[in-house]
């Protein structure tokens, strides 16, 4: 007896493959029952989940989502994770691993948090991807203000094989100031440090490189340089209301958002004008709704917005209910 597999589409031209499922999302919809052969409990409970999908573009997305861990993550159910590639933007999307072995790695850094005892778990197989181009990091600070700390922006670029390179600051003006030019390097690691920031705005730091087989690429990094926020401060414990502290360097819209230390907005005030030179501006310990916030550790997110455009600063506090 001889059996044959019909595969639909069929599988021509692929040289490797990687099992996984279920679907998740089809010609740019969510699947809600994909009728694969799993169980219900295997897409219904919330559990860590890794996904990969592509864009309308060709581009491919890798989603990994921490679970198992109350007060961290608790995890997706499948069709939860569908819809976040979705709103990801996957025009074609399918699991592959949920539990404990979910894990997410770049350039020898592990970037999400397993939820087995002793973090990563030895796996059978993997998805990998490997590049060839130049890479660089965002660079660690987002903003450059002068204050302490803030002065100057560690940069720095990475190859994998022997390239000729060259590196550059664009600043808002669009001139390039040139660190290195046409520089024949091996591969490896390359750091740089630039204090003359001589515009305030955002800046560039793009990265050109070809390999010794001549393949081209090119990274591109943003930050900003802008002094107009500075000196932010909060009280290390606020009782009822909290007055949030900083100085303007010139006139701004400046808007306090009161976050959770995981990010979530819980009170949003509305943008104030306010002129050059210290300023404050005040949380009067209330939700939108009046009621009293919890007490706890809390973050006052500061963002000022003037002639050279929008700046953003944050700072831990602890609160007291009065």
């Amino acid at each position: 007896m001889t059996s044959r597999l019909i595969l639909q589409p069929a599988w021509t031209g692929v040289t490797s493959a990687l099992g996984g499922g279920p679907v998740l999302v089809r010609n740019g919809k969510a699947v809600f029952r994909s009728l694969e052969d799993f169980t219900n409990d295997q897409v219904t409970a919330r559990d860590p989940r890794a996904g990969v999908g592509q864009l309308a573009d060709g581009r491919v997305v890798l989603v990994a989502v921490d679970g198992g861990q109350p007060g961290y993550s608790v995890g997706l159910t499948s069709f939860e994770l569908a819809q976040t590639m979705q709103r990801l933007g996957a025009v074609t999307a399918s699991g592959v691993e949920s539990g404990g072995s979910v894990t997410m790695a770049f350039d020898g850094q592990l970037l999400n948090q397993p939820s087995v005892p002793g973090g990563e778990q030895p796996v059978k197989e993997a998805l990998l991807v490997q590049y060839f181009g130049v890479y660089a990091a965002q660079p660690p600070l987002p903003l450059l203000n002068g204050d302490p700390g803030r002065t100057v922006e560690p940069l720095s670029y990475k190859i994998v094989r022997p390239s000729t390179v060259t590196a550059k600051l664009v600043g808002p003006d669009n001139v390039g100031r040139v660190l290195e030019n046409a520089a024949v390097h091996p591969a490896g690691s390359y750091p740089f440090a630039f204090t003359s920031y001589d515009a305030e705005g955002t800046w560039h730091w793009v990265v050109q490189a070809t390999d010794d087989l001549g393949r081209s690429s090119t990274v591109d990094r943003t930050f900003r340089y802008d002094t107009t926020l500075k000196s932010l401060s909060a009280p290390k414990s606020a009782r009822s209301i909290a007055a949030i502290r900083f100085t303007l360097s010139r006139s701004a819209f400046v808007r306090l958002d009161i976050e959770t230390t995981t990010g979530i907005v819980v009170r949003a005030l509305a943008p104030v004008s306010l002129q050059p030179g210290p300023g404050q501006i005040v949380w009067d310990g209330r939700l939108p709704h009046g009621t009293r916030a919890y007490g706890g550790t809390y973050v006052a997110h500061v963002a000022a917005t003037s002639a050279v455009g929008t700046s953003d600063l944050a700072v831990q506090f602890a609160f007291r209910r009065g």
